[in-house]
């Protein structure tokens, strides 16, 4: 009887991380385009494992099932939001900005939002409404955690504008909270219309930019920058 002398099999080479990360990717938008055509529950891990062009078991080493795939789905959108938020420009460090120069920032930032809505339409839409079932309520806690952030930051940024004498005084994150508020309303009702386009127009920005501008700012602003 012989005697192996070759040591233990060495362990199979894992994927690099970003190779693995981009498979994933390319799983999510499979699933993302067969769910938005078939429905959720029309939709088989092996026809979103046909899509992506990874067998099934490939698509079961990233995602446990169909839900995973949508909270995954809710993840990515929640990211690239607060991604947008947290690469707003700073406000200027002068006490001396003027009103256009502010104007023109609230506008920047209604836009970034907007447009981190309009790149992930599809998926948005397909997870506000699956997440409006009673038995799925696994976006909720997400966005919920998503607008607490978003609301967090425009509080510091009203409190800021506060002491620099560009907002009047007021109730903060009551301020933060209507803004998100009416710009979840908009976004939303485009999302549901299937019509983003509106979302694109430089003139809704325009428009928040300017009832936002008027609703907070401090009386001292407004009488530097009329004509004299």
């Amino acid at each position: 009887m012989s005697v192996s002398t070759r040591g233990p099999r060495a362990p199979r080479p894992r994927a690099p991380a970003h190779e693995a990360e981009t498979r994933r990717e390319e799983i999510l938008e499979a699933a993302l385009e067969v769910m938005s055509r078939r429905g959720f529950e029309r939709a088989s891990i092996a026809a979103i494992a046909g899509r992506a062009r990874v067998a099934r078991a490939t698509v079961y080493q990233h995602f446990c099932d169909k839900q995973d795939i949508l909270v995954a789905l809710a993840e990515r959108i929640t990211r690239r939001i607060i991604e947008a938020v947290n690469g707003w420009a700073p406000l200027p460090i002068s006490p001396f900005a003027g009103a256009q120069e502010l104007r023109a920032m609230i506008e920047t930032r209604v836009g970034q939002i907007f447009k981190a809505i309009t790149d992930n339409a599809d998926a948005t839409r397909l997870v506000v409404r699956l997440s409006r079932s009673e038995e799925r309520h696994f976006a909720h806690e997400l966005f919920r955690k998503m607008d607490d952030h978003v609301i967090a930051v425009l509080s510091a940024e009203i409190e800021a504008a506060t002491s620099y004498r560009w907002a009047r005084s007021c109730d903060a994150r009551t301020a933060a909270r209507f803004i998100l508020g009416g710009i979840d309303k908009i976004a939303t009702d485009a999302i549901e219309r299937e019509d983003t386009r509106e979302l694109e127009n430089p003139e809704l920005e325009k428009e928040i930019g300017a009832l936002v501008f008027f609703a907070l700012a401090h009386h001292d602003l407004l009488s530097a920058s009329a004509p004299s």
